[in-house]
């Protein structure tokens, strides 16, 4: 337990919860607590602004995978040879990544380019939120701007988040703060290239998306929610665990390669 909240940063609810799913210890929230204060670690996490302020928000969530995607570009991160960003796309039900990619400009033809990929991969949602940066809203002017042609293009609802209300589009503000907290900050981006970040990204989102457990879907998986798939559970998938030997645990079963094809057939088995 402490190594997890040392090296992973995770808070008392989702060791114990990770734990249970794990198989190793059947042991409560409180239990963790008292084990922090007993090694004298930090126990604060950090709370969404309603609820901190005493604000009552209900979570919002679609009712099925590919109704709405959250897109959001992170950055930029200074690499070794040159600035990047990092464009993220998450499923609104899920919590399911469905990229998180370097880009090395916020260009919209680098964005569609990218979007063009994921809908024949995963398929066309019925709509998009995004923010109101230039990539994606016209700002000085009043005429149709490229990618709102293109969500057209492909029978896309596009939708604007509120200015200066970030919490509109949470999920994916969210993703971004679990990448940058469990990845990016376990790396010294001035050192390396735009490729390396790319694979540590790549394996990341593996690992978030079969292993990392989510609070906002009941302590599941975002893919046992998007396609009915849920892996061995195994402390030996956390990145930062990978290096230790961990007895208790199995190796990590091979990542899927989840596409439309895969999509179908896995969730016609629920209804078999």
């Amino acid at each position: 337990m402490v190594l997890l909240r040392t090296l992973c940063g995770w808070g008392a609810i989702r060791i114990a919860a990770e734990l249970v799913n794990k198989g190793i210890a059947q042991i409560s929230h409180t239990t963790v607590h008292r084990l922090f204060r007993k090694y004298r670690l930090p126990t604060r996490t950090y709370h969404p602004r309603g609820k901190s302020n005493g604000i009552h928000y209900r979570r919002y969530r679609k009712r099925a995978p590919n109704l709405l995607w959250h897109v959001d570009l992170a950055g930029p991160f200074q690499l070794i040879d040159q600035p990047v960003y990092v464009l993220v796309v998450v499923d609104d039900y899920s919590r399911f990544s469905l990229t998180i990619e370097v880009i090395e400009a916020r260009e919209t033809q680098v964005v569609t380019t990218i979007w063009e990929r994921l809908v024949a991969q995963y398929g066309t949602p019925k709509e998009i939120l995004t923010d109101n940066g230039t990539t994606f809203a016209s700002v000085w002017t009043t005429e149709r701007h490229q990618f709102e042609e293109f969500c057209a293009s492909h029978d896309v609802i596009h939708t604007l988040a509120a200015p200066y209300y970030p919490e509109s589009k949470g999920k994916v503000e969210a993703l971004i703060k679990t990448i940058k907290r469990e990845c990016l900050n376990h790396l010294d981006c001035s050192t390396i290239s735009s490729a390396t970040l790319q694979r540590e990204l790549a394996r990341f989102s593996d690992y978030y998306n079969l292993h990392r457990l989510h609070g906002g879907l009941g302590y599941d998986v975002p893919s046992g929610s998007y396609c009915n798939v849920r892996l061995t559970p195994t402390l030996r998938a956390v990145p930062q665990l990978a290096a230790i030997e961990l007895p208790h645990s199995p190796i990590p079963e091979e990542t899927p390669h989840v596409n439309q094809h895969f999509i179908h057939r896995q969730t016609a088995l629920v209804h078999v």
